[in-house]
Formats: C-alpha cells, structure tokens, sequence
C-alpha cells in the first residue's frame, strides 16, 4: 500500500520552454523564466460526462466522458515583459540605443500556444514539475499597480492535448 502524501502547491517558478538549435542541427530544450508564482498556482480538471442507466430499476451502468477541460491558474508576482508578451496578442521591442523596452498590447487576435513548465520545491528541497505541452493564455492581462500591497499579475491557462505525447499534462515528483 502507497504512502499517503499531502503536496501543497503554491509558489514555484512558471518558465516558457522554446526548441532552439545548439549550432550543430541538434534541437535543444530552452527554459526562459516568465516570472515567480505568488503561491496561487493550481491545476484543473474538469470531465463532462454521460451516464448510461438501464436494466429493471434504471441502475447506472455505465459513465463514459465526452470532454475533458484542464486550466492553469498561476499569480505571477515578478515578470519579464518579453516572456509575458508570449501569452498576449503582442509585440515585443527593446531598443538599447533609448534604453527603452516596448510592448505593445491587441490588434492581431492571434492565440498563442506555448510549452509550460511549472516548478514547485519541496520543504526537502525536492520539486514536482508540470510540464504542459500546449497552452494558451486564455483570461487576456490585469495589471494592478497599488503601493499598498504586493501585486501579482493572474493569468489562466487552457491545456490542449499534445497528440505527440499522447497527454496534455506531465506530473513528475522527486522522491
């Protein structure tokens, strides 16, 4: 019999992971830190499902699941505008020469899909990683800007499934 275990998520780090080519054709992972979770990060799960009854007092016989819905919730409390630009109908410029970095928000109505990975450490030091293969932003951008109180900047993901990797989320806990 397995060990209960209690996992209590929260605070971790959200990167955006890209394919890059390491200069000799070879394709890489890269990881690019969007930003810190405030410590409302939480996965979703939702079914909808159709009972099938029968038999001489109408007995439930049956359940077979006809959707499925998972979302991302995450609070960001620190960000970089570039990585953030990702998640938006968006255009992202610096210009060194002005000191200046530009991004400039709607217009285009595209939907972008990214690679999520979600890191969450352990009192042991241990972490439990999410990767979520296809994601996009689907509650647009909030930002607060209030002296009195730390902001955090929340964003919702909708989970596609990744027909390559035959799921839509990978959970992997260190042990």
């Amino acid at each position: 019999m397995a060990e209960e275990q209690e996992i209590l998520f929260g605070t971790g780090d959200l990167f955006i992971v890209t394919e890059e080519d390491d200069g000799s054709g070879t394709m890489v992972e890269v990881e690019t830190k969007i930003g810190l979770s405030n410590g409302e990060a939480a996965l979703n799960i939702e079914y909808e499902t159709v009972d099938v009854r029968g038999d001489k007092n109408n007995k439930l016989l049956k359940v077979f699941k006809t959707s499925e819905n998972i979302t991302f919730n995450a609070g960001i409390i620190t960000y970089d505008l570039k990585e953030i630009g990702n998640f938006l109908d968006s255009k992202f410029t610096e210009d060194e020469v002005e000191g200046t970095r530009k991004l400039e928000l709607g217009g285009d109505f595209k939907v972008n899909v990214n690679k999520l990975k979600f890191v969450h450490y352990k009192e042991d030091g241990k972490t439990i990683t999410m990767t979520m293969h296809k994601a996009t932003n689907v509650a647009g951008l909030e930002w607060t800007f209030n002296n009195e109180e730390a902001t955090s900047f929340p964003f919702e993901f909708r989970l596609m499934h990744d027909s390559e990797k035959n799921n839509t989320v990978e959970i992997v806990e260190e042990i």
